[in-house]
């Protein structure tokens, strides 16, 4: 084994060492991704800032440059800040998830768990290697061994990885259940189940374990803790037999070598100097020194047989443990809510707010610079003096988000009642016309809304009528045929769609002002 290790040493730490790197991409990649960009749109004349600061062309959008845009961009693609409210949202999920304070699985952890397994595998795959292609060339034995060991160790950290995992969950899960069992009254769990954009205060109300089981899940299992059982010590005792097995293949190769030597050379004296013949010895001195021959024999041999079964039983319990240390990996680390990775990355980790806003300020900082010295190039190049390069990351952060905020605005859905639908079809006749003849719109529209008006006069209550009203109102285009809308409904539900449009907008403008605010904040 130490003859294979060093005539493959230089692989082996290629190996290593691209691993190493393919685990460390993976784990920064966003940080290795954004100072990847950064660093090429900076290069001097070749750089893509220098590039875009040719293209003086103006942009859709009022006061930008395309050039400007492309660059806000790319770099908006690796700030992904939230409001307050979500980031409390997602924090509310992972508390009540009870996996506030766990984090996915470190690297370090990751890597040393790899390390060991393929440690592991090696010498076990090494003497499997030999059994299934006895035949083979050294070359061939080396490329069974190392597929073995890939093999192995991948299959292994998945299974104890998994089966820690599951135990964590489970345990959670049961904890809950044996919860809600005592409970009496028990809560109603038919109907239970919040996601990421639900309201997570909804079950503030409801016991803990209510509030684990509606992001968890009721569900759990043994099963990988179970096959990863049954795979460790399946592989313990294999390794182990096989390798005792070996030795004694090995121990009886040896004894019938050295009985052979012994027989030969039994007698010093059988042959003398010259060709003489020897002296001969009686038989009682040969069989006293062939009994203690064959004695030192045994004794070395159980010596051996003892220290070797010793030797290969602390291998076993070294890769048993090996395995329990991925299974308490999986256990602390990961998460057992159904949303809580999204959670957890959305948040980027982060226990407050301030922390969570702090870690984009180096990179807006960074795009800014960069949008700065971009426009400086693009001023010096200018044909015209008159254009002007104002606009600041910041004024693209504000509009972006604003116009997502706009376009993530509910849309309003006609209901399946027959008030709605009659006033869905006075709706597309009065419009239409506006249209056309603004100043006709009111009396055109007053004919058909009289149908509307006893219509939603036999809703249930008045409650109904204004949720259906406001409805209708939103899907109207036309201011006019609004104002015809809102006057053919009754006094009460009017006052009340107004009251309810008054509302709406004072928290349309109390939302903007905040998250004003909290961009002020960021930026500054």
């Amino acid at each position: 084994m130490s003859e294979l290790i060093a005539a493959n040493l230089q692989l082996i730490l290629y190996g290593i060492g691209t691993a190493i790197m393919i685990a460390v991409y993976f784990a920064y990649r966003q940080q290795i991704d954004f100072w990847w960009m950064n660093f090429w749109y900076g290069i001097p004349i070749i750089g893509k800032a220098h590039r875009l600061s040719k293209d003086h062309s103006q942009a859709s959008q009022s006061g930008w440059f395309n050039a400007e845009r492309t660059l806000c961009k790319d770099y908006k693609r690796f700030i992904h800040f939230k409001s307050r409210e979500e980031f409390e949202k997602y924090q509310i999920y992972l508390r009540k998830a009870e996996d506030n304070g766990r984090t996915p699985t470190p690297l370090i952890i990751m890597l040393i768990m790899v390390v060991l397994v393929a440690a592991e595998g090696l010498g076990f795959s090494y003497m499997l290697a030999k059994i299934l292609n006895s035949e083979g060339s050294a070359n061939t034995h080396n490329l069974l061994m190392w597929a073995i060991v890939f093999v192995l160790a991948t299959i292994l950290a998945f299974i104890t990885h998994a089966a820690g995992h599951q135990l964590y969950r489970t345990s959670l899960v049961k904890r809950s259940l044996i919860g809600w069992a005592q409970a009496n009254p028990k809560p109603d769990l038919s109907r239970i189940g919040l996601g990421l954009q639900d309201d997570q205060y909804k079950d503030d109300e409801l016991p803990d374990y209510v509030q684990v089981l509606a992001r968890v899940g009721r569900n759990y299992s043994y099963a990988m803790v179970i096959i990863a059982v049954i795979a460790i010590t399946g592989i313990a005792v294999l390794s182990t037999g096989q390798r005792y097995f070996d030795f004694v293949e090995h121990q009886t190769e040896q004894t019938m070598g050295v009985s052979e030597q012994g027989a030969a050379n039994g007698n010093p004296f059988a042959t003398g100097a010259a060709g003489s013949e020897g002296l001969v010895i009686p038989n009682e001195v040969a069989d006293s020194q062939k009994a203690a021959q064959q004695q030192g024999i045994a004794d070395s041999q159980d010596a051996m047989k003892s220290g070797s079964i010793a030797g290969f039983l602390t291998l076993a319990i070294i890769f048993v443990v090996t395995q329990i240390v991925g299974m308490f990996a999986g256990y602390k680390w990961g998460f057992a809510g159904k949303e809580s990775k999204s959670a957890f990355e959305a948040t980027r980790g982060f226990a407050t707010y301030e922390e969570f806003i702090a870690y984009y300020d180096p990179r807006i900082d960074a795009a800014q610079a960069m949008l700065q010295s971009m426009q400086q190039k693009m001023a010096a190049n200018a044909i015209n003096g008159d254009r002007k390069t104002e606009k600041t990351f910041r004024d693209y952060l504000l509009e972006d988000r604003q116009s997502k905020a706009e376009f993530h605005q509910p849309v309003p859905k006609a209901d399946a009642s027959p008030a709605t639908a009659a006033a869905l079809q006075v709706t597309s006749i009065a419009v239409a016309p506006t249209a056309a003849a603004p100043a006709t719109a009111a009396p055109v529209a007053t004919p058909a809304v009289a149908p509307v008006s006893s219509a939603t006069a036999q809703a249930d209550s008045q409650t109904v009528c204004a949720d259906e009203a406001l409805q209708i109102l939103d899907s109207i285009s036309d201011k006019q045929a609004k104002k015809a809308w809102l006057d053919s409904l009754p006094g009460g539900v009017t006052d009340e769609v107004i009251a309810r449009i008054k509302q709406r907008k004072a928290a349309e403008a109390a939302e903007k002002a905040k998250r004003d605010a909290e961009l002020d904040s960021l930026l500054d």
